[in-house]
């Protein structure tokens, strides 16, 4: 075969590989395009299968009546408040899963033409949830008997019998005022972060520094805690510079209990934002017996935390607290207090 010849092979090859690549690919994009069409058209069914109970663009308000519990909060200016007390912290971030649960209730079938509402729970609904739209329409969300794993519902103005996901219920059921409540935390720090602290256990008090983990007792003529007794009469200065490291490492081995305790240490719930003077008698805090003191520095600079500490709650699960500077008190659960108390026995 001439030189010719091969160089038209060869261009025959080419053009062949070319157009089949063509084919290939136009036969990829089509069936892509025929792909994407069913997907979309199995979404679009889907969509149209799906049964919505309320659909609500923007929700301006929330009624909860829960048995003897009425909870009421409405939107204003982009902030939530409970209009039982304009001035009562609400917890915006609770708010918006709250407008998350309701504003899009959906169900897994519904029931047209049913049985009595007796039948359903629905004739004495002990849960209803209403819900207010930006133009002021309230939808009521009548919840009934449980069924499996769901409830049956339907809106006051309705006919129709829904059954709806679990969470309908469990979102709110059982929760009062307090539970959307703003709580005022504790700042986060880490161990190494506080640089003194104070604790007054009431019989003593104790006074610890970063810079050298230095214990005393302030009523104890600063006597360090958990120290070997040096002050014996007998003994050589070699047996009392052992006693010496053996109290270092005492007092260091107890600022850093301390220092964890503390940065572990969160407030669990309030129970009163804004305590009277009768009411701080009653949670042990009007004139409290125990303090404790911290002082710590990050990149905001140095502060310091200050914590009274009142009676045990009624259960025994926690004490409580009142923050200087705060009107608010709150509970930090025992087995931190103890915790932190614990470590200086």
């Amino acid at each position: 075969m001439t030189g010719k010849n091969k160089n038209k092979v060869l261009l025959i090859l080419v053009a062949v590989l070319v157009m089949i690549c063509a084919i290939y690919f136009i036969i990829t994009k089509v069936t892509e395009a025929k792909e994407t069409k069913k997907e979309s058209e199995a979404t679009a069914e889907s969509e149209a299968n799906r049964i919505w109970v309320t659909q609500i663009d923007e929700v301006t308000g929330i009624s909860i009546h829960d048995g003897d519990t009425q909870l009421d909060f409405e939107k204003t200016d982009g902030t939530w408040y409970t209009t039982e007390d304009i001035d009562f912290p609400v917890d915006q971030d609770k708010m918006s899963a709250l407008v998350s649960e309701y504003s899009d209730v959906e169900s897994s079938r519904s029931l047209v033409n049913g049985d009595d509402l007796s039948a359903y729970g629905l004739d004495a609904p002990s849960l209803i949830i209403s819900v207010t739209d930006g133009n002021g329409v309230v939808t009521q969300l009548l919840v009934g008997d449980k069924v499996g794993d769901e409830y049956y519902l339907k809106t006051a103005d309705g006919d129709t019998i829904y059954t709806v996901a679990d969470t309908v219920v469990s979102t709110v059921s059982g929760l009062t005022l307090y539970d959307y409540v703003k709580i005022n935390q504790l700042p986060t720090v880490t161990a190494d972060q506080i640089e003194n602290i104070t604790v007054d256990a009431g019989d003593k008090t104790y006074v610890m520094d970063a810079e050298d983990s230095v214990t005393s007792d302030s009523t104890s003529s600063g006597d360090e805690i958990n120290a070997s007794d040096t002050s014996s009469t007998a003994g050589t200065d070699e047996t009392a510079e052992s006693e010496n490291t053996k109290s270092e490492k005492s007092n260091s081995e107890i600022w850093s209990s301390l220092t964890q305790a503390l940065a572990g240490m969160s407030i669990d719930s309030c129970v009163d934002y804004n305590a009277s003077e009768e009411a701080l008698k009653t949670y042990g805090l009007k004139s409290p017996s125990k303090r404790i003191e911290y002082t710590y520095e990050n990149d905001e600079g140095q502060n310091t935390v200050t914590l009274y500490i009142g009676e045990m709650t009624a259960d025994g699960t926690g004490y409580y607290v009142l923050q200087s500077g705060s009107s608010a008190v709150n509970i930090i659960l025992a087995q931190s207090i103890d915790g932190l108390l614990g470590c200086l026995q």
